[in-house]
């Protein structure tokens, strides 16, 4: 599988591609109707794609586990707010 991508300012190594560079030159080549042509490349920048999805997926179920338990909502509507009304 190539692992370069040749773009418009000279060839790129896919995997030092930042994620936002990447997912755009990857819609390029398939919407300029490169699919043929340049097959190996798309499908290691589809591959290196997949691989940061999943990474970043881990990463926020990490984060999510990490944190605390949210507090209860209070049904009542009143929350912590307490008042002595005086006649």
């Amino acid at each position: 599988m190539t692992t370069i991508y040749n773009g418009s300012k000279g060839p790129v190594e896919i995997a030092t591609m930042a994620y936002r560079h990447l997912v755009s030159a990857h819609a390029k080549l398939i919407r300029d109707g490169l699919e043929k042509e340049r097959a190996p490349e798309i499908a290691a920048m589809a591959a290196r794609i997949a691989e940061l999805d999943a990474e970043y997926a881990a990463s926020q179920e990490a984060a999510a586990q990490a944190e605390p338990a949210p507090e209860p909502i209070d049904e009542t509507g009143f929350g912590e707010v307490r008042a002595e009304v005086m006649f």
